[in-house]
């Protein structure tokens, strides 16, 4: 495509000895072409996506740009000799797409052997029995392999290999695996005993992830064993009555497990009992009460998700001992489960859970060394903070998403170790007067790095919550500019009082960086003002 708009017409055979013009164009978008052109463009160096079709094609498949420059290519329809081309072009080709090429032959694909950069290859099944023996040695692969189960034999040699994703007859588009160091695999819609060539790949896999494999059976998973360095596993699409995960217990390295779509009474999760490394677990919340009394001793973090969640939030680890549990989307009863976990709660995340009533968060008074709660995605209104007075070891709690002035803080200044307290989204005037005399609060914050505090509140409320708290010296405030300013002023014009020593109070204001550049040269007066850093 011309700087212009207009789509060049390079299917005329004139144009293929004229292309060395192309070099002065800007070619944002790509070129579409016929395989005839693939050898005149070693001049184009602007070129980023380049689709050669055969005399069938009327549409251009435009291939994945790759983010980092390079060329791009999408090969549709055109003869099997066209591939010779691409080594040739005096670009480094980074992507390759081969779509409808049927007259391939045993020496088809072998001229990918001279392209060395290439990092990103999609193949059709029929042509995957073709790379065997002509692997490439990327010099860079950050980005991926997409293929089907028969591939993985053949990919001994592809050292540089980062992400891995063969794929059934019925999947479209594949799905990439997180990247985890070494190799990180996505097996989609494949049956069972491709799992078999993972461990024939000459590969370290670090990662699998297996989404809808309904034949797996009770031996499916013992391949598995056969791969030492496999540290994060991820079942999807619901665990078929067939399958045992006892294999996993002779994975010693593996220390992250996902079950996803649930867990049938037919399987027992007794074997996680003996993952000893297993540090990471994601269930959904319709099998958190088979996990009383069977999760493994070493584990650190238990993410449990509602029907709607497809993608675990793990929680943040709490570096002292104890469990970490996030809960996503989940209905308000599943709380009440925790307690009977057989372990030490320390930190819970809640997100997305709308139907919590006045009495939802009674089952935390269960869990009497809870340290930190985060409520996120809004506090219904229907909701209580009065079962947190019996919560003595909380310490930090941050509620996410807005706290509608229906409901008070009031009870939190009853909670006899809490010390730090965040607010974002939507936080009224009446909500912070609620949170007033708290004795022990050190350090307040209203918003977060991500996303500005909505300016429900004004300065003056802000004052009168940092005056009444007393112990209060640290406030993190991510707000429109001109509220920040607004709230300097009003606490330098305050009277703050003095501290538990007898000294002035100085309250330490910390901000984003576009604020802090507008407001450091006008502290003062008891307030220091601070850069915001994560």
């Amino acid at each position: 495509m011309t700087k212009d708009g207009h789509q060049p017409d390079v299917k005329s055979r004139g144009m293929v000895n004229g292309a060395e013009r192309l070099v002065a164009l800007d070619l944002e978008l790509g070129e579409w072409c016929s395989g005839e052109l693939a050898a005149a463009l070693s001049d184009c160096s602007q070129l980023t996506q380049l689709c050669p079709t055969g005399p069938e094609v009327t549409e251009p498949r435009w291939p994945k740009r790759y983010l980092r420059g390079g060329l791009s290519v999408s090969l549709q329809g055109v003869a099997a000799d066209t591939i010779s081309h691409l080594a040739d072009l005096g670009r480094r080709v980074n992507v390759l797409e081969i779509y409808d090429c049927t007259d391939h032959t045993a020496g088809s694909l072998e001229p990918l052997t001279r392209c060395p950069g290439l990092e990103g290859l999609s193949v059709t099944a029929a042509d995957l029995p073709l790379l065997k023996g002509s692997c490439w040695r990327a010099s860079d692969s950050s980005m991926s392999e997409w293929c089907s189960g028969e591939l993985a034999a053949a990919l001994s040699d592809c050292s540089q290999l980062t992400q891995l994703c063969p794929t059934g007859l019925e999947v479209t588009e594949p799905r990439w695996p997180e990247w985890y160091g070494d190799l990180s695999v996505s097996l989609q819609g494949v049956t069972a005993d491709t799992i078999s060539h993972l461990a024939d790949l000459g590969r370290t896999v670090r990662l699998l992830e297996i989404y809808d494999c309904p034949d797996l059976t009770a031996g499916s998973l013992e391949p598995l064993t056969r791969c030492p360095g496999l540290r994060w596993l991820t079942l999807s699409g619901g665990v078929p009555d067939t399958v045992s995960l006892e294999p996993l217990t002779r994975c010693r390295r593996l220390s992250s497990l996902t079950l996803s779509g649930g867990v049938p009474d037919t399987v027992s999760l007794e074997p996680l009992t003996r993952c000893t490394g297993l540090e990471r677990l994601s269930v959904s919340a319709v099998d958190l009460p088979r996990l009383r009394g069977q999760l493994p001793e070493g584990l650190e973090r238990l993410n449990v998700r509602g029907p709607e969640v497809t993608e675990p939030r793990w929680p943040e680890r709490y570096p002292w001992g104890g469990l970490s549990v996030s809960l996503q989307g989940v209905t308000a009863d599943t709380i009440s489960h925790l307690a009977d976990l057989g372990r030490t709660v320390r930190l819970l995340e809640i997100y997305d859970c709308p139907d919590l009533t006045a009495g939802s968060l009674e089952p935390l008074t269960w869990c009497p060394e809870l340290y930190d709660l985060t409520l996120s995605g809004g506090v219904p209104d229907t909701v209580s903070l009065e079962p947190l007075t019996r919560c003595p070891e909380l310490v930090y709690l941050t509620l996410s998403g807005g706290v509608p002035d229906t409901v008070s803080l009031e009870p939190l200044t009853r909670c006899p170790g809490l010390w730090c307290i965040t607010l974002s989204g939507g936080v009224p005037d009446a909500v912070l007067d609620s949170l007033s005399g708290c004795p022990g609060l050190l350090r307040l914050t209203l918003g977060d790095l991500q996303r500005p505090a909505e300016t429900a509140f004004t300065a003056a409320a802000v004052t009168r919550l940092v005056k009444s708290c007393r112990k209060l010296c640290a406030l993190y405030l991510h707000c429109t500019a001109d509220t920040g300013r607004a709230v300097l002023t009003a606490l330098k014009e305050a009277d703050l009082g003095r501290d538990s020593d007898g000294e002035p109070r100085t309250i330490y204001l910390s901000v984003p960086e576009e604020l802090y550049r507008q407001l450091e040269s006008q502290e003062g007066d008891g307030v220091e003002v601070f850069e915001w850093e994560d």
